[in-house]
């Protein structure tokens, strides 16, 4: 099991600027979204293999609209409008491995809405296998997960249509139900045979674990940032005393520690060791 940190680019997090020059001592992959990573300067690209998802998490907001275009389908934001293409373009030109553009899943969602965004976030995702130019890239197939039996029917379809791998999304809503979160994971491992399964948005050592149990083979989170924007460690607990920007910076970093930590990374094992 292998935890990907998420980072961002641009001026809204000023935190991940702190930290991402520390992240190549503790891993070897960084996970950033599209529309920050639009914003990655060529001197700001860490020395990490690189992970850019889609920016399909736009497709939460209350004014986000799923746009057919015949194989594919983009999301409407306001004026803006963002599509598969532009997407894939973007990742085959920067990305080391990319997922699909998806449309995420919120509880408010009708019946309706939730399943025709599980349907166009596999049709894009066949186009977009259909449509890769560089196959140095990996491809992630992104999968939004409605139900176990869609989840299952999605996973049959990305193996057999030859992806790198299946990024499951539609998690964060479910992540005090353990029940659930493997009802919908297990299907998706069972049919994903020997490609690699992905969950986008669970960053605590506790999910992580689960995770781990089940045999997801990674996942993504920034969590261990907003604990330490919120002056808090991963358990909740917050130091005594103001905590200057680089405060936060260690205490993300210990976060991220204790997070790789928990799961056995040897990599941390070996870096603590050399520091001790």
């Amino acid at each position: 099991m292998k935890f990907i940190p998420v980072t961002t680019f641009g001026p809204r997090y000023p935190l991940d600027d702190l930290i991402r020059p520390y992240l190549p001592r503790l891993v070897d992959t960084v996970m950033v979204s599209y529309q920050y990573a639009l914003q990655m300067s060529p001197e700001k690209r860490p020395p990490l293999a690189l992970m850019v998802d889609s920016g399909g998490f736009v497709s939460r907001r209350s004014d986000a609209r799923l746009i057919p275009m015949h194989d594919r389908a983009a999301i409407q934001v306001g004026s803006e409008l963002l599509t598969p293409e532009e997407v894939l373009s973007f990742q085959e030109a920067h990305a080391d491995t990319a997922f699909t553009l998806d449309f995420m899943l919120t509880p408010e969602l009708s019946a309706r809405e939730r399943r025709k965004r599980c349907e166009w976030t596999v049709t894009n995702a066949v186009w977009a296998k259909q449509n890769q130019q560089h196959s140095s890239m990996k491809l992630y197939a992104s999968l939004q997960a409605c139900c176990a039996h869609t989840a299952r029917e999605a996973a049959k379809t990305y193996r057999d249509a030859g992806f790198d791998g299946i990024g499951v999304g539609g998690l964060v809503p479910r992540l005090n139900d353990k029940t659930e979160l493997r009802t919908l994971l297990e299907p998706v491992l069972e049919e994903a045979g020997d490609l690699p399964v992905h969950a986008f948005g669970l960053g605590s050592p506790k999910l992580l674990l689960l995770l781990q149990e089940i045999g997801v083979h990674s996942a993504d989170s920034s969590s261990f940032v907003q604990w330490a924007a919120s002056g808090e460690n991963w358990q909740g607990k917050v130091p005594q005393g103001h905590l200057s920007p680089h405060g936060r910076m260690h205490l993300a970093l210990q976060n991220l520690q204790e997070v790789l930590l928990t799961l056995g990374d040897p990599a941390v094992q070996f870096c603590l060791r050399q520091t001790a």
